[in-house]
């Protein structure tokens, strides 16, 4: 399986804006597109053959939440009934996430159930509780490939929640808390069922001792090759 460093996918990804035009906003649409077609097509499977009817997504407050936003949208258009947990307040959200975020926002107006802010209070992760013990999926879109060493609060409480809650798990794109280049864990991380990485395999993703947080691996397009953009890195 082909491989590149984080650092390699950064610079995939501007290349992609800057030389092909395509906006970084519907690179962050394709990803969740194809979040959401590997989960349809597998979580099924994972649990017995019981398809979901309700899924929690966690949401932190870089492009890793923003994929999650585009999910929950897409989950949604398939009749899954989805819950929202968003790291922090709206201003604290920049870019194609921030987007996202009103995107759903307005898609839920009618709905206001369906998303709540977490800002580490007890009255917070008792509704994380409530939600995860109603939830069939949770989904694991907190950290991305630039969080490096230790969780921090209220980071690492949630990922302890999500682990403790016996609930399967699905990482957009790595679990969080694991260094998708090499594989280590500084304190704990995301112990997932299943991970879909985005547009190129992560190296620490692949390694024997990051199994038991990545799950079933796959990944994930995102609307552009990558392979030239990686032999011109290479060279």
């Amino acid at each position: 399986m082909k491989t590149a460093s984080c650092r390699e996918v950064r610079e995939l990804d501007a290349r992609v804006v800057a030389e092909w035009k395509i906006p970084s906003l519907l690179l962050m649409e394709n990803a969740g597109r194809g979040l959401a077609e590997v989960f349809l097509a597998n979580a099924a499977r994972l649990c017995g053959g019981v398809s979901p009817r309700r899924v929690l997504i966690c949401c932190g407050k870089g492009n890793n939440g923003g994929d999650g936003f585009v999910l929950f949208r897409r989950l949604e258009m398939f009749g899954i009934d989805c819950r929202l947990l968003v790291v922090g307040t709206p201003e604290s959200y920049r870019g194609d996430a921030l987007t996202n975020l009103e995107i759903v926002c307005a898609a839920t107006s009618r709905s206001p159930e369906k998303i709540f802010f977490f800002d580490g209070s007890s009255q917070a992760f008792d509704r994380l509780e409530v939600e995860l013990a109603q939830a069939d999926w949770a989904v694991d879109a907190l950290l991305g490939t630039g969080a490096i060493g230790a969780l921090r609060s209220p980071f690492d409480s949630v990922v302890g929640a999500l682990n403790r809650s016996g609930k399967p798990v699905y990482a957009v794109d790595i679990p969080s808390g694991l260094n998708a280049d090499d594989g280590t864990v500084a304190t704990d991380a995301v112990r997932a069922k299943l991970t879909t990485t985005l547009a190129v395999a992560k190296p620490g993703l692949l390694l024997e001792s990051a199994k038991r947080y990545v799950g079933e691996l796959y990944v994930a397009d995102i609307g552009v090759p990558v392979e030239p953009f990686l032999r011109r890195e290479e060279r």
